[in-house]
């Protein structure tokens, strides 16, 4: 039984190849920063290294969190798409239950800390038990402080594992009963051993199933809608001409009402006016709009995670398309993010939506996986551009340009 583990759910990443718990290969990086950049290449390494080709792989494991946000998106998206190229079933393993299993060598209750950032943390109370550990009480999101509290509670030795190096010194500070311990990160290896007692146990899931465990709500919604479609702003009386420069400028409180209205007229779910309100005041947030001749024809925004650029939103009034806006305000967004030191750009978009796929393809992005019934009516293709920050694709965006020149 050959496995594939893939663990990018915290700021140490990984990928091991075992035959059943047999270890083959494995590639380790701690880094924060560019988990999608590290897997395909790990992944190459890991299979010239056991002399593998990936269509032997019996079972694909992947770690589903919690942890960081693109971390986790970045593994099971890439888990996903081998396991549906190759017809492999996948294994979900969340990353407490990994460091737990790791730690679990001697009679203390462990405690499993996952940093998932804003100050939060991810615990589980495990006791050792033979053959592995076994969850005592239920998963919860956690401050500093109330981490203390839980443990300080707690009538039993502890062991602390995972981010521990992440929490305050007040944190332990006071506990006589508790002690700092490894594993820091999750790691593939240990989903190797975990895929290996599922698969003699017959228990997998199907790729399209496998769901990300965030333990909190994402900080944004991508949902991307169909520029095929047309449409027309109430009151308008037919298709706009885009007549002389669009001007570019970051989204400001009083463009609200028009940005709402117009949200309202392109997608099933449409932010509220307080959603955007929020996302206004976020440090790690860049929304823009372009308007000509003194009207807000389109607007973008962008959620920056370590050196990931995520497209949030996207919108052209229906009236206004197919006059190269969304090409400009997806260059506006690259522009924004590379200031701001981005290297790699991802986003989702609707399974069916052929034209913004081709928009997205222009700019260098991959579709890597499909997440299924992510849309209330349709499936969602993810994908990704690496290293936005190399000259090589500086000369793809100059292209651009200039072909928008040579239209205009």
């Amino acid at each position: 039984m050959k496995i594939l583990a893939i663990d990018t759910a915290t700021s140490a990443s990984s990928v091991a190849l075992g035959d059943r718990d047999e270890l083959a290969a494995m590639s380790v990086r701690v880094d924060r920063r560019g988990h999608g950049s590290f897997l395909v290449p790990a992944i190459d390494f890991c299979f010239t290294t056991a002399g593998w080709k990936p269509g032997e792989v019996d079972v694909i494991a992947v770690d589903i969190g919690p942890g960081l946000f693109t971390g986790i998106r970045s593994g099971i998206s890439t888990a996903q798409a081998i396991a549906a190229a190759i017809g492999a079933p996948m294994v979900a393993v969340n990353s407490l239950t990994t460091l737990a299993i790791r730690a679990a060598t001697g009679r203390r209750r462990i405690w499993p800390v996952v940093d998932i950032r804003r100050g939060q943390f991810a615990t589980r109370p495990y006791l050792p038990v033979p053959g592995g550990v076994a969850p005592d009480g239920d998963a919860e999101i956690v401050t500093a402080d109330g981490l203390h509290n839980l443990i300080e509670s707690d009538a039993e030795d502890t062991l602390i594992v995972g981010d521990a190096q992440s929490l305050p010194a007040a944190t332990i500070r006071g506990l006589h009963r508790v002690k700092i311990g490894r594993p820091r990160y999750p790691s593939a290896d240990v989903l190797l051993e975990i895929a290996a007692i599922h698969a003699q146990k017959g228990q997998f899931v199907r790729p399209e199933d496998v769901r990300p465990l965030y333990m909190r709500e994402p900080d944004a919604r991508i949902n991307w809608s169909d520029f095929r479609e047309e449409g027309r702003m109430a009151g308008s009386g037919g298709m706009m001409t885009v007549a002389g420069p669009t001007a570019f400028r970051p989204m400001d409180l009083p463009d609200l009402a028009t940005v709402v209205e117009l949200e309202r007229l392109i997608y099933p779910q449409p932010w509220s006016e307080g959603i955007f309100r929020d996302e206004l005041s976020r440090d790690d947030r860049i929304y823009i709009v372009a308007e000509s001749n003194g009207t807000l024809v389109g607007f973008a925004g962008l959620m920056l995670i370590d050196d990931d650029a995520h497209v949030t939103t996207l919108a052209v009034r229906p009236d206004a398309r197919h006059q190269g806006l969304g090409t400009r305000l997806m260059l506006q967004l690259i522009d924004a993010g590379l200031r701001r030191g981005a290297r790699h750009l991802t986003l989702e978009v609707r399974a069916t939506n052929s034209s913004a796929q081709r928009l997205y393809e222009k700019f260098g992005m991959v579709a890597v996986g499909v997440r299924k019934h992510y849309y209330r009516d349709d499936d969602a293709v993810i994908m990704w551009a690496t290293d936005v920050d190399h000259p090589d694709y500086a000369e793809r965006i100059a292209r651009i340009r200039q072909s928008l020149e040579v239209s205009s």
